[in-house]
């Protein structure tokens, strides 16, 4: 929407007293004296006004406000610029505590129950004794697949694993499974 007439500047409306026309200030005898050419000065007043000296040149308000007006910002930003500098170095934290389960041997986080072994008190529990009852998830088919290719390695290494080892002893000692198991 444009404006029949242009606004007047910033600080001609925050400061009314320095809009009305400049009164001569020359009625003072002291400033009529300095106003005057040095060569009619006396000797002291004109030892005084050395061309050399000057005072430090104190900004306007209006020089002021045209700073602090340009300093906005132009556009809105962008979702992607704000997201960027929210999410910036918040990564993920690495996980440090981890050890091994006492009862299967697999890779656990500390405090946390290891979950194949809550699974498989799951599975005893409701009595799902196979694996092929559920369809395993594609995070378990590839752990289950990445198991078969350690264990053939292990075959033609001729070791024994030795989290076979330990589950045995386990379901010997716990009797999870029963006789059968």
């Amino acid at each position: 929407m444009a404006l029949a007439r242009p606004l007047p500047p910033l600080w001609q409306t925050l400061f009314p007293g320095l809009n009305g026309p400049m009164r001569p200030v020359l009625n003072l005898p002291l400033l009529q004296r300095l106003s005057q050419p040095f060569r009619m000065l006396p000797t002291p007043f004109a030892a005084l006004a050395l061309p050399s000296i000057s005072f430090p040149s104190i900004p306007s308000i209006a020089d002021i406000w045209e700073g602090i007006l340009k300093a906005v910002p132009k556009k809105k930003t962008s979702y992607r610029k704000k997201r960027q500098r929210f999410m910036a170095g918040k990564g993920l934290k690495d996980i440090t505590a981890l050890h091994t389960c006492p009862a299967c041997g697999r890779v656990k986080r500390l405090h946390i129950l290891c979950p194949y072994c809550v699974d498989a008190i799951k599975t005893h529990i409701f009595g799902q004794m196979n694996w092929s009852l559920r369809t395993p998830t594609s995070k378990q088919m590839k752990q289950m697949k990445r198991d078969k290719r350690d264990e053939n390695r292990r075959k033609r290494q001729v070791e024994t694993d030795p989290r076979k080892e330990k589950e045995e002893q386990i379901l010997k000692h716990t009797g999870w499974f029963g006789k059968s198991g």
